[in-house]
């Protein structure tokens, strides 16, 4: 499964710990809205190639 975290205020404690413990089975990945100049483009069709998307 390709599972996509969204932060939006770039505090993620809490996120990089499940995000350690989904990555042992599935393909994990993050995107920091707080950091730097956003593609909302390419993000959004980021959002829709993965299986499932987590917002935090």
């Amino acid at each position: 499964m390709k599972i996509l975290h969204v932060f939006s205020n770039g505090t993620f404690e809490t996120a990089l710990h499940i995000i350690e413990l989904q990555s042992a089975d599935d393909q994990v990945d993050f995107v920091d809205l707080s950091v730097g100049d956003i593609c909302y483009d390419a993000l959004i069709k980021q959002i829709f190639s993965y299986d499932k998307v987590i917002s935090w």
